[in-house]
C-alpha cells in the first residue's frame, strides 16, 4: 500500500468528522471502518509525552527503545510507517483509497504529516461550544465530572488545531474545513473535497443513507438519524458552557466567525479545570466544589 491512497480525518469530538468520512466514503474506490485508532496505539512511541501514567515506566522504555535503535540502526518511524500501512492495507482489497477518519489525531498531526508527507489530513475544524453541547446531549452526559474524559478534546484540541493549521497552511495536503460551511454548503465543500483528493465525483455521493462501511463500535452513533439533534441541554450546564466561552476567549470566536453568548468566568468550568485527569484521585477541595456544585445543580432541577 502506498500513502497516497491513505487519507486522515481528524477534528475535536461530534465536531462533524463522521459525516465527513461517511459521503467521502460513499462511493465505489474509498474504504473506511469505523474508527480504527491505529495510530494512536503506537502513540507513546511517536510522542512520548502522550503518556501521563502506565502500569510499567514508559520513559525508561522510550531510552530503551531509543538504545536499540542506536545500536541496531533500526529507524523507528520507518518501521511504524511500515507497521502502519500493513495494517490498513486490508481495507485497501477492491478499492483504490482508505480513510482513516480518527478524531483524537489531533494529538498526533505533526507527527502524520512526518510520516505520511504524502497522504491526505482533513482537519474539521466545528465551533467548540456547539461541539460541548453535541457531546452532552449524545453521549447523555449529565454532571460535570463526565466531561473530563474529553478534558484534552475541550482545553487543548482548539489551539492545537489552529497552530497545526497556521502552519501548513500551504501545504496542499492538509486540508481544512468548517463544519457549518459543510452543512450551510454541502454540494459546494463536498465536491471540492472530492476534487482535492483525487476522487471521482458525482451527486449521489450526497445521498449517504445506505453507506454502512463507517458504522461500527465508535463514531456517531446517530448518523443520518436526527432524532437527537433538538434534545434539550440540561439547565445546569449554562454555567460551564459560559465559562468555556471565556476560557476560549473573544478574539478566538472572532478569528473563526463562530458564534458566541455570554462569556465570563465561572464557577462552574473553573471546577472543571481544576479536576485532575482521570485515573487520579481529586484533592478535598476540588471534592468540595464538586459537593457544592452537586447541590446548586440538584436545586436548579427541581426549581424548574
Amino acid at each position: 500500500m502506498k500513502e497516497e491512497q491513505l487519507i486522515f480525518i481528524a477534528s475535536q469530538p461530534r465536531a462533524g468528522s463522521t459525516y465527513l468520512q461517511n459521503v467521502l466514503s460513499n462511493n465505489p474506490i474509498t474504504n473506511t471502518t469505523s474508527e480504527p485508532w491505529i495510530m494512536l496505539s503506537v502513540a507513546p512511541l511517536l510522542k512520548p509525552d502522550l503518556v501521563y501514567e502506565t502500569s510499567y515506566n514508559h520513559k525508561l522504555a522510550i531510552k530503551a527503545v531509543n538504545i536499540y535503535q542506536s545500536k541496531t540502526g533500526t529507524d523507528l518511524k520507518a518501521e511504524i510507517k511500515s507497521l502502519a500501512l500493513n495494517m490498513y492495507a486490508p481495507m485497501l482489497e477492491g478499492f483504490d483509497y482508505v480513510i482513516d477518519k480518527t478524531p483524537r489525531y489531533w494529538e498526533l498531526l505533526d507527527e502524520l504529516v512526518t510520516l505520511f508527507p504524502k497522504s491526505k489530513i482533513i482537519v474539521i475544524r466545528r465551533n467548540p461550544i456547539d461541539v460541548v453541547k453535541s457531546i452532552i446531549k449524545t453521549w447523555n452526559k449529565e454532571t460535570i465530572e463526565q466531561l473530563n474524559d474529553y478534558r484534552s478534546d475541550l482545553l487543548k484540541a482548539p489551539f492545537v488545531i489552529d497552530a497545526f493549521l497556521e502552519k501548513h497552511q500551504n501545504n496542499k495536503n492538509v486540508i481544512a474545513i468548517n463544519y457549518q460551511d459543510v452543512i450551510s454548503n454541502r454540494e459546494t465543500v463536498v465536491k471540492k473535497l472530492y476534487s482535492d483528493l483525487g476522487l471521482p465525483y458525482s451527486e449521489l455521493v450526497l445521498d449517504t443513507s445506505k453507506n454502512e462501511k463507517f458504522k461500527g463500535f465508535f463514531g456517531d452513533p446517530y448518523q443520518n438519524n436526527t432524532s437527537k439533534v433538538n434534545k434539550t441541554l440540561p439547565n445546569f450546564f449554562d454555567d460551564f458552557i459560559t465559562g468555556y466561552g471565556f476560557y476560549l476567549g473573544e478574539n478566538y470566536f472572532k478569528k473563526h466567525n463562530f458564534e458566541y453568548e455570554k462569556i465570563a468566568k465561572t464557577r462552574s468550568f473553573d471546577y472543571f479545570l481544576n479536576l485532575e485527569q482521570q485515573g487520579t484521585i481529586p484533592s478535598i477541595k476540588t471534592l468540595l466544589k464538586g459537593f457544592k456544585l452537586y447541590i446548586k445543580r440538584k436545586l436548579i432541577y427541581f426549581k424548574n
